[in-house]
């Protein structure tokens, strides 16, 4: 640092990071006060400061008078001893607060001063009690993710410009404004209580609203309907609780994710549909008549991209036994991915896998082949050990035309919030 200090090299990009115990806080604090001074000072554009020190202020005010500033990232310092005189800093595009102490006051007047963010993100701040976000006249992207201990009254957004939102709430008595925020493209609500009718009211004033994932909400809903979309291209759904109807024409990926086998309805399914895939996570035993329930779940769709089934124990079932329900349609399945804890026989023959840890099959439509045709065939099977699955853990998302793993949009929304919760 001395030597872009002394030969005066400009810096495009600090990032600090760095943790010290409460005894150690004296010694380290002029250290970081002197980083920080020689990166202000060579004119630095991007600000990364990760600081696990207690209490450490970080001079933010100095920070945002610089006229060269683009991003400034903080975690873990303590703004709430600054003052609310704040320069405007018109050339801040990107503001990142985790895990950073401040107050409603000084939010506010850092979002006032900093007029032409384009990005902004904020995670578990404990001493907030409201987010506001209005008057920005260039915002595209909002992620707010609120701490599971902490509760904050409201969260208000007013921002005609916003095109991506993401909002994590945890707390049961949030109350959620979205306003003016007609050109949204992507929307994913996790971890929050819808009231009835707040999801229909959303996807009908979002003409534009293209992509939208709902992750493990909860409220007095009962079956939620998504219906009259005409924009709506991609929908991934964690849950465990019934989805009711989905009217959506131009779906292109429709994902998933639950416990329990959903009732669905689906009003028409779309001709652009590619990418259809399901995740079930099965704590009970399961029988011929589960077996047969997923079959009518499965029907909603004439084909899946991928079905994936994780279980820990399966009763010993007979095919007879899956005749029962010849009038479902089974719809055609691409890659079908079982696995389980125990090694168990999933049906009562002789006859057994030796070799493959997972029972996976490919491309079955190329060879004209439906689920229940493929069931039907194999006499007998059993369903090998695998690697447990939990939300929060690591999850199968399938794998490219190369043969690389690629996570799904809905799995990297599953362990970004921690989903086992």
């Amino acid at each position: 640092m001395e030597r872009y200090r002394d030969k005066k090299i400009a810096i495009e990009k600090f990032a600090l990071s760095i943790s010290a115990s409460n005894y150690h806080r004296p010694l380290v604090i002029p250290w970081i006060d002197k980083w920080l001074g020689i990166a202000l000072q060579n004119g630095v554009k991007d600000m990364v400061s990760e600081v696990s020190v207690p209490s450490y202020p970080f001079p933010v005010s100095t920070f945002l008078a610089s006229k060269s500033l683009r991003e400034l990232d903080l975690t873990g310092c303590d703004l709430s001893l600054s003052t609310s005189q704040v320069a405007k800093c018109h050339s801040l595009r990107k503001l990142s607060l985790t895990n950073v102490r401040l107050d409603d006051n000084l939010l506010q007047t850092m979002l006032t001063c900093c007029p032409l963010i384009v990005d902004f993100i904020i995670v578990r701040c404990p001493l907030l009690t409201k987010i506001e976000l209005r008057n920005l006249q260039n915002i595209k992207s909002v992620s707010i993710s609120i701490s599971y201990s902490h509760q904050i009254e409201s969260v208000k957004i007013q921002a005609p410009t916003l095109e991506h939102l993401s909002y994590c709430g945890w707390g049961e008595s949030t109350v959620l404004d979205i306003i003016e925020c007609q050109n949204l493209r992507s929307l994913k609500l996790s971890h929050m209580k819808i009231s009835e009718g707040f999801l229909q009211h959303l996807i009908s004033t979002f003409q534009f609203l293209e992509s939208l994932i709902l992750v493990r909400f909860s409220g007095e809903l009962g079956k939620f309907n998504i219906c009259g979309s005409q924009s709506l291209k991609n929908l991934g759904i964690c849950s465990s609780g019934d989805i009711g109807e989905i009217d959506a024409s131009n779906l292109v990926s429709f994902e998933y994710m639950g416990t329990e086998i959903p009732e669905l309805k689906i009003a028409k399914e779309s001709g652009q549909l590619k990418n259809s895939k399901t995740y079930l996570y099965c704590s009970n035993d399961l029988n011929a008549a589960w077996f047969c329930e997923f079959r009518k779940f499965l029907s909603n769709l004439t084909s899946w991209s991928q079905v994936s089934l994780y279980f820990k124990k399966c009763n010993e079932i007979n095919m007879e036994d899956l005749h029962v329900h010849h009038s479902i349609t089974t719809p055609q399945v691409d890659v079908l991915n079982v696995s389980t804890s125990e090694d168990k026989r999933l049906v009562s023959r002789e006859q057994r896998w030796k070799n493959n840890r997972v029972f996976q099959m490919q491309r079955w439509r190329s060879k004209s082949k439906s689920f229940r045709e493929i069931m039907e065939k194999q006499k007998s099977f059993r369903i090998p050990m695998d690697r447990q699955m939990s939300f929060g853990g690591e999850m199968k998302s399938g794998k490219d035309s190369h043969g690389k793993r690629v996570d799904s949009p809905l799995h990297i929304a599953a362990r970004a919030g921690n989903l086992g919760k």
